[in-house]
């Protein structure tokens, strides 16, 4: 009685309580093959899908496929699954990715994430130019690519320093 009362009380706080509610409240076999049809069983299964949900697979194995059908899988694990292989996809799909490069903001967090990688990223900027011109910032940040970046975007444009890209030749 007291898991009930607690059950209840929380219940409303609950995000996404609801979703799993309703995809329990239809009557669906309980894992010994009895109907669901107890609130007291179907407020504590509620509860262990929010709470517990790595038990709540495995004892309710065809609830939990039902809750992931109707509302998604993590995306993170969507990724890291075998269902997904980067360089495949982009073999096979050669438009969808000529579609993402084209999308700013997509280019823009790549970027933003793979500072590290100290690739070309603009025609006013270079960051290992920007290194080589300013031994300075490579002493202070020991060739961080990120750092130096940001140094130029902070301080090093205002400045004057110079963040073109070396010519080629």
């Amino acid at each position: 009685m007291k898991n009930f009362l607690i059950g209840i009380l929380l219940l409303p706080a609950l995000v996404g309580a609801l979703v799993i509610y309703h995809t329990l409240v239809a009557e669906k076999p309980g894992p010994a093959g009895e109907e669901l049809t107890n609130r007291i069983a179907r407020v504590e299964l509620v509860w262990l899908a929010m709470n517990k949900p790595k038990l709540f697979f495995e004892q309710f194995p065809q609830l939990a496929m039902d809750v992931e059908e109707r509302h998604g899988l993590d995306e993170r694990q969507m990724l890291r699954s075998d269902a997904f292989d980067p360089e495949f996809f982009v073999e096979r799909n050669p438009a969808v990715v000529v579609e993402m490069v084209r999308d700013r903001e997509l280019v823009g967090r790549y970027w933003l994430t793979h500072l590290e990688e100290c690739r070309p990223s603009a025609p006013a900027f270079d960051v290992m130019s920007y290194l080589k011109r300013n031994p300075d910032v490579q002493a202070a940040y020991g060739g961080d690519c990120r750092l130096a970046t940001i140094h130029w975007v902070k301080w090093g444009k205002r400045e004057g320093r110079d963040g073109s890209p070396e010519p080629r030749g």
